[in-house]
């Protein structure tokens, strides 16, 4: 992306109305679950395939890629799905005004700074449609919230594909990625953050943008500003934010944190997964009353332990469990005391089952 006609080709006409049956970045998007088939769908995505090994590496990577869907996280993943459906109608390039915006946050992004003018604006306008996209998922530690990334990348898609546009003045091709990954930074830091969207942005389309913003020509209200174009110029579908725990998200520094991602959401309409504790966000977030309301405009979703050995779903976790090791070693049948036993060391979290689950 060396030029601004990489990611948005500028020479777009200005003509009202569609120019084009069917939205194009829909094309790339599964259509929205019901609960039942989103439970199918992450037991699928939830399968890994890995190549031979010795059977105690077997073992290990099975039991410690294992996740066992509720009704709660298949409509985590419904929501998910519906949200970023629902942006990309919203972001539609067929639609002049919105392919006008992308062409301008391309021109944002590459725009050379003159002598009367030492640094790049530090603004860019609010989206055409744009509204909060959030949600946010409280889940404690040893839930399997790194797996749920996993599925909900999997089931989105990862990576960029390329969306070919019939316009009034012939083609133009547009780059759509469709999720990108960012950790929470380490001190919850607005800088940690911009750097890990940089980074993971610069290693899909092969870009400096990391590189450039640490450069003393960028200040730290620019970071909101690029970070939003580059959102918008990729066409991107979904920003999953996970390890969002309670020391690094209360902190006065993580504010800063926190609004970026408000005002990402806000200005864009790309809709932002927040992973993170129950602390983080009992003292972290629903402190931000205005950052909640963008980042969490429907509401929170939970995810929480088994209350009982005798749930279900508890059982249902310690078969998989047992299927990915034990069996595997050749005990072919799962006592009946496991499952009590097993809520007794761990309290009912399904990470402590493994060491390598989080």
């Amino acid at each position: 992306m060396k030029g601004p006609s990489s990611l948005a080709n500028p020479d777009v006409g200005s003509s009202d109305g569609l120019v084009a049956p069917g939205n194009p970045l829909l094309d790339n998007m599964p259509a929205v679950p019901k609960l039942s088939q989103a439970m199918r769908l992450m037991d699928q995505k939830a399968t890994s395939n890995y190549s031979r090994s010795s059977r105690e590496e077997t073992i290990m990577r099975q039991a410690s890629n294992i996740y066992v869907p509720s009704a709660n996280s298949a409509g985590i993943v419904s929501a998910v799905v519906a949200q970023v459906r629902a942006s990309y109608m919203d972001r539609d390039l067929r639609i002049p005004d919105y392919r006008d915006h992308t062409i301008a946050a391309n021109l944002f992004l590459h725009d050379r700074p003159t002598r009367n003018a030492a640094t790049p604006p530090s603004r860019f306008g609010l989206g055409p449609r744009a509204r909060p996209r959030g949600i946010v998922v409280a889940a404690p530690v040893r839930m399997g919230r790194r797996r749920l990334a996993d599925i909900v990348e999997s089931v989105i898609g990862r990576g960029c594909v390329m969306n070919r546009l019939q316009t009034h003045n012939g083609f133009s091709e547009y780059a759509q990625l469709r999720s990108l990954r960012v950790q929470w930074p380490i001190e919850g830091k607005l800088s940690g953050f911009a750097q890990g969207f940089l980074g993971a942005f610069d290693t899909v389309f092969n870009t400096e943008y990391a590189k450039r913003m640490r450069s003393p020509q960028f200040r730290d209200s620019d970071v909101v500003a690029v970070i939003t174009a580059l959102g918008v110029v990729s066409n991107l579908g979904l920003l999953i934010v996970e390890g969002i725990g309670t020391e690094t998200s209360t902190s006065k520094t993580a504010h800063a944190t926190w609004d970026a991602l408000a005002q990402f959401t806000r200005t864009t309409g790309i809709p932002v997964l927040c992973l993170a504790t129950p602390g983080a966000v009992i003292c972290g977030l629903s402190q931000l009353p205005s950052v909640a309301g963008a980042l969490a405009p429907q509401g929170l979703f939970e995810i929480t332990r088994s209350g009982r050995a005798g749930e279900d779903h508890w059982k249902a976790v310690c078969e998989a469990q047992f299927d990915a090791t034990l069996r595997v070693a050749g005990i072919a049948t799962m006592p009946e005391w496991l499952p009590a036993a097993a809520y007794d060391l761990t309290f009912g979290y399904p990470g402590l089952l493994t060491r390598e689950q989080i």
